[in-house]
């Protein structure tokens, strides 16, 4: 799914303490059929810019990418979608954010029309190429997908921060590779680790521990006991989310407001 839309939002530190990926989550576009949807397009061009040799092509790629990255943040979602319709099904649109869709769909068909980079793309350690029916497509993994789901087992409450577990039953080590890669974008010391290389007794019991101090917490009966044990030292959060920022607000006490040249 896209960013993870199963799980973003589920906020139940009491209840979730697992999270099993049967497959490495991945994202799996068409290469026979290449679509106009920005997101899948963006994603193809940087497995792309990883295979391309030539120089000149690949400032050439890594250049859309930065144009599909700026239209996507600049773009609400319900514009892009009824761009994305009309262009599918063959009808003109004027619009700027629709000249830079068509340019990248164009440059990636063109792209896979060579044979040397749907060979290289094969070859490929961090993705994976299928077939079926015999139309290609490309399996590239979905590392926010898997930290917003593995995100709803380690949460933050007024005693600290959930222990929680993540299981991937890896399917393809390429796309394991790929997994790794790509979340140490967002987390610089990610790292999968063998199952059997982790003490599951003392993982579990850690776990079980932190939902009975949740549920504590919750009760209102060991808040100040329990608080001692979060130390922070002074961050700056930033969040989309004014509710978002209310709530990690409450944990350190009173919310408070600055202002700072008309900023608040």
């Amino acid at each position: 799914t896209y960013y993870g839309l199963l799980v973003r939002g589920i906020d139940i530190p009491e209840k979730i303490r697992y999270a099993i990926f049967v497959g490495v989550p991945r994202h799996k576009i068409s290469l026979s059929q290449v679509g106009y949807f920005p997101q899948n397009m963006l994603r193809l061009l940087t497995v792309i810019s990883d295979v391309v040799q030539d120089q000149t092509l690949k400032e050439t790629v890594i250049r859309l990418i930065a144009r599909l990255r700026r239209l996507i943040r600049q773009t609400s979602a319900d514009r892009i979608r009824v761009i994305v319709e009309k262009l599918a099904a063959g009808e003109a649109v004027e619009d700027k954010a629709a000249t830079i869709i068509i340019e990248a769909h164009k440059a990636i068909s063109s792209l896979l029309q060579d044979r040397a980079i749907i060979e290289a793309l094969k070859r490929y350690p961090k993705a994976s190429i299928v077939e079926e029916g015999g139309a290609l497509y490309i399996l590239i993994p979905d590392a926010p997908t898997y930290i917003q789901a593995s995100g709803r087992t380690s949460r933050l409450f007024a005693g600290g921060v959930t222990t929680g577990l993540s299981i991937v039953l890896v399917d393809d080590q390429r796309l394991a590779n790929g997994l790794e890669d790509r979340a140490r974008l967002f987390i610089e010391d990610f790292a999968l680790k063998p199952l059997n290389s982790v003490d599951l007794d003392q993982v579990i019991k850690q776990i079980d521990g932190d939902r009975e101090l949740v549920e504590l917490v919750k009760s209102g009966r060991v808040v100040e006991d329990v608080t001692k044990q979060l130390r922070v030292r002074t961050v700056l959060f930033v969040v989309e989310s004014p509710n978002k920022a209310r709530t990690i607000a409450s944990f350190f006490g009173r919310p408070t407001y600055r202002e700072f040249d008309g900023l608040r």
